[in-house]
């Protein structure tokens, strides 16, 4: 059937590093097929993994490992003895495999497995050797690597060899191996360009702390040539998607989150059945806008109804739930415990209205979108979305993209919808995205209109109308021509697109305008677009959210209205 090579890989995620080891490992062996034994969702030093399971193991596939098996977790997390036994005692229960390959500091696995012969069998003068290191008061890995340089009488050799884990966790394997007397034949890759745990990176090669860093600090150009692309994409896809977990401190909220959750369940079980939601909504709304006053407006009470409510809630708790000192507003230490209950509880009401289809979504939705959408969104379709939602009301905000995301992080809106490049980032949520076709676009009527072929210089010797210089696709089109050394000079600027359509259908010049814009004005031949191709820049729609923001019915219904194409 061929060689059949074994690898034993967190792949979190799976980067140029791992991709280099892979294919080195494949052509010294001659290997026809590739088995992985992958961690799950926690990694060996009891982290979770960055991205889940399933993730993990697509991005193996599609960069060349034809088998993965998930490593049980109780060996996952474990120790490297541990973790290198149950890999190896996996891949030797095949019966199919003939070689192992793992990376190291080192490609010499003849040094490496002269230090698994000797504490796998411990002899007893190593035993002794151990014993009188350990007698100085020095850590047990120090002192095991002391024992070992002088039993083996090598020190140019042994020395700094157990000081990698890479090294370690090699020669865990090797005992293992030697444990189950297995003939699985051992190789080892030497580590290339970026050393374990190096939070710097060179070239194209990093190690995955140093991806994880560029990853928080949403260095995405950078992280596109560290990765595979088919590991790009992956890796994309659940960030957008809000499916990555950073670092073990955002796992430990959310383990802290259920057991409080649990701990109020049994705290409040009396008194929380009977509960009105309603004084949970408007708990939840008072905190998120710090006053009493934006609560009813949002809700649509009166102040003295959000304060009978809020007082009636913290009546049925016997504890305080606000402190009100001046014209600030608060939560008390209960009041903070209490509100991830009150998020969940109103989630699963919410959820549970939605299946049983007895109360349409009514309430404010706040979208913060660029000035060019809102006109097209809302132009023609607001008709057929208040059809549809008659209960939801919505505030729409047009400003610059800097400005958008300033005040989604305030909690100011609810939504985001940005025509601007393509952005990345953790922190939200891409509920919709998609790429937007920029034209260079004149009246009918134009010398240049009918052309096949037009060049930058050719447009530039007539009159532009733009849009003003803060529009994304107006700031893409000056920062090209910059850089080939060009600037516009518009005989107007204006941030209405419909009278820019006006004024070229007069044929007064030619523009710069988004696809969505001027699609009407080709398909009736009033615009025509010229055909110029020195110029593409990487404008995108994107609709965005805060992964913490609770989705409400009426928040759900303008998501999926303005997903739909």
């Amino acid at each position: 059937m061929g060689k059949v090579l074994g690898i034993v890989g967190e792949y979190n995620p799976f980067h140029n590093g791992h991709l280099y080891h892979l294919e080195q490992s494949k052509k010294m062996t001659s290997s026809n097929y590739t088995v992985a034994i992958m961690g799950g969702n926690f990694t060996q030093r009891g982290s979770t993994s960055l991205i889940d399971k399933w993730s993990k193991a697509e991005a193996a596939i599609q960069n060349g490992i034809d088998l993965v098996i998930e490593l049980p977790v109780l060996y996952t997390t474990s120790s490297a003895e541990n973790f290198a036994d149950g890999a190896i005692k996996i891949l030797d229960s095949l019966k199919v495999v003939d070689y192992i390959s793992f990376g190291a500091e080192t490609s010499d696995v003849d040094i490496l497995n002269k230090f698994a012969d000797v504490l796998y069998h411990e002899p007893r003068k190593y035993k002794i050797l151990l014993s009188h290191e350990l007698s100085k008061g020095i850590s047990y890995p120090k002192a095991r690597e002391n024992a070992l340089m002088i039993y083996l009488n090598d020190i140019r050799k042994c020395v700094n060899v157990l000081s990698s884990p890479n090294n370690i966790l090699g020669i865990e394997y090797l005992k293992a191996l030697k444990k189950y007397k297995s003939n699985i034949m051992p190789i080892s890759i030497a580590r290339y360009e970026s050393a374990y745990n190096d939070s710097s990176y060179s070239g194209n090669i990093a190690s995955a702390t140093a991806i994880r860093n560029i990853i928080k600090n949403n260095g995405f150009d950078i992280l596109r040539r560290l990765l595979p692309s088919s590991s790009y994409s992956i890796l994309i896809k659940n960030i957008k998607q809000g499916h990555i977990i950073p670092d073990i401190s955002v796992f430990e909220k959310q383990i802290i989150y259920i057991a409080l959750i649990e701990e109020l369940n049994l705290q409040y079980r009396k008194s929380i059945y009977p509960m009105d939601v309603k004084n949970l909504e408007t708990f939840v709304m008072v905190n998120e806008l710090k006053s009493f006053t934006l609560a009813a407006q949002r809700l649509g009470y009166t102040q003295s109804t959000v304060s009978f409510q809020i007082k009636q809630l913290e009546k049925e708790l016997s504890i305080p739930l606000f402190e009100r000192i001046g014209h600030t507003v608060t939560l008390t230490n209960e009041g903070e415990k209490l509100l991830p209950l009150a998020q969940q509880i109103l989630r699963l009401a919410a959820e549970a209205t939605h299946i049983c289809g007895n109360t349409a979504p009514e309430g404010l939705v706040r979208i913060a979108i660029a000035e060019s959408l809102a006109s097209w969104e809302f132009h023609s379709r607001f008709k057929d979305f208040h059809e549809k939602y008659p209960g939801i009301r919505l505030k729409i905000i047009a400003t610059s993209t800097d400005e958008m995301f300033q005040m989604l992080g305030q909690n100011q809106v609810d939504i985001v919808y940005t025509l601007d490049r393509r952005i990345f980032n953790h922190n939200y949520v891409t509920a919709f995205e998609a790429p937007v076709d920029i034209h260079f676009v004149t009246g009918a009527g134009h010398p240049l209109a009918g052309q096949t072929q037009i060049t930058l210089e050719q447009i530039l010797e007539y009159p532009l109308i733009l849009t003003e210089k803060n529009m994304s696709y107006r700031a893409a089109l000056d920062d090209l021509l910059s850089q080939n050394g060009k600037e516009t000079m518009p005989i107007m600027e204006v941030g209405d697109t419909q009278l820019i359509r006006n004024l070229l259908c007069q044929g007064l010049g030619i523009s710069y305008l988004p696809e969505f814009v001027i699609a009407e004005d080709l398909a009736k031949g009033n615009l025509v677009s010229l055909p110029m191709t020195e110029i593409q820049p990487d404008i995108w729609r994107q609709l965005l959210y805060h992964r913490n923001k609770w989705i409400s019915p009426e928040l759900k219904c303008v998501i999926k209205y303005l997903q739909e194409e």
